[in-house]
């Protein structure tokens, strides 16, 4: 089963209330991963933004902010734990919300962030990453306004 794709809603004052609802839940639910370099699959650390729920409609929330998918659901191992969905988000994109959702996060956070983001810079840029730069919808667009308005591009 595939992830569940959802429509954003636009709009400059939607997409701000957003940007400040999205780093409030992840202050408080989400991850900031540097995914280990694996020899063959993938060559440097990736950076990633992983939020897991029980609520799905938080889940597709979540997902339509980032512009991402819902998981299917995860069945726990254990009796007694609930069902839950992920959303995740990889690479130079997750890095853009890092830097957006940057000066909302309390000092665990900020400093995780400032550790991804120096990873990412250092790693090597490969000729497919420079073509989907070019494919940024105008929410990642004004991701990275917001972004080199606080200082943080």
């Amino acid at each position: 089963m595939q992830g569940v794709r959802v429509e954003r809603v636009s709009g400059d004052r939607r997409e701000r209330d957003d940007v400040l609802w999205f780093a409030g839940y992840l202050e408080g639910e989400g991850s900031f991963i540097l995914d280990k370099a694996r020899p063959g699959i993938l060559t440097s650390r990736q950076p990633r933004i992983s939020v897991s729920t029980t609520d799905f409609d938080i889940a597709r929330k979540v997902a339509a902010i980032l512009d991402s998918t819902v998981s299917k659901p995860y069945v726990p191992k254990k009796v007694n734990h609930s069902q839950f969905y992920k959303v995740e988000l990889t690479g130079s994109r997750s890095i853009g919300w890092m830097m957006t959702i940057y000066l909302l996060m309390g000092i665990r956070r900020k400093k995780k962030i400032r550790e991804c983001i120096s990873v990412w810079k250092s790693a090597p840029v490969m000729q497919s990453s420079i073509s989907k730069l070019w494919k940024k919808s105008k929410y990642e667009r004004l991701v990275e306004q917001w972004s080199m308005q606080l200082g943080l591009l």
